[in-house]
């Protein structure tokens, strides 16, 4: 589904086009699913948080501003949904974060290059780089996640971000890793002094 079209549903929806309510959920289902899947990492849970994602998407889809994509919107709404049930079921910050096989923030991925990643498993823990995560705008926070967590590669971004091009994008990931880093050496800064 392009970013064209899921605007024009978008405008239809917000005009109380219920067929055009129904082709948006079938077109995203799978994306806020996988979403949901990802913090969650239970298959039934994962489901009735995309419905109830869903929900909250359509109470609020006339509030939707078009400086950011829908997709991006879409995904911050999510991922609010699945960080409020998370504290809702007292859920471990583990299982939100990482597994003991699989760590979700793989901080020498994330912050490569330079010297800045040296020993930056010990400097820094996942609660630190996913404080410092927050702090992005969420074009920056999605375009992370998408690459860094779920391994998508710049090439397959341009199909989603359909008015961002591979350099557009690589810019803003540049950018955003540069406020990570930024961000968690302010952090180490006042940890050190207190």
């Amino acid at each position: 589904m392009t970013q064209t079209e899921i605007i024009e549903l978008v405008k239809e929806i917000q005009k109380g086009n219920k067929i055009a309510e129904t082709k948006l959920y079938k077109g995203l289902h799978s994306f806020v699913y996988l979403i949901c899947y990802n913090y969650i990492k239970n298959k039934e849970d994962a489901e009735d948080l995309t419905n109830e994602s869903f929900v909250k998407i359509f109470r609020s889809i006339d509030t939707y501003e078009s400086k950011y994509t829908f997709l991006t919107w879409v995904g911050t709404i999510t991922k609010n949904n699945c960080l409020n049930f998370v504290r809702s079921k007292s859920y471990k910050n583990l299982q939100l974060t990482y597994n003991d096989d699989n760590p979700l923030f793989e901080t020498p991925s994330l912050l490569k290059n330079d010297n800045f990643d040296k020993n930056a498993n010990e400097r820094f823990g996942d609660y630190d780089i996913q404080l410092c995560i927050n702090k992005l705008n969420p074009l920056e926070k999605q375009l992370i996640d998408l690459v860094y967590f779920q391994g998508y590669k710049v090439k397959e971004l341009n199909n989603i971000f359909t008015d961002l091009d591979s350099v557009n994008i690589r810019v803003i990931l540049f950018r955003a890793k540069k406020k990570i880093k930024d961000n968690l050496l302010q952090l180490e800064k006042k940890k050190n002094n207190a």
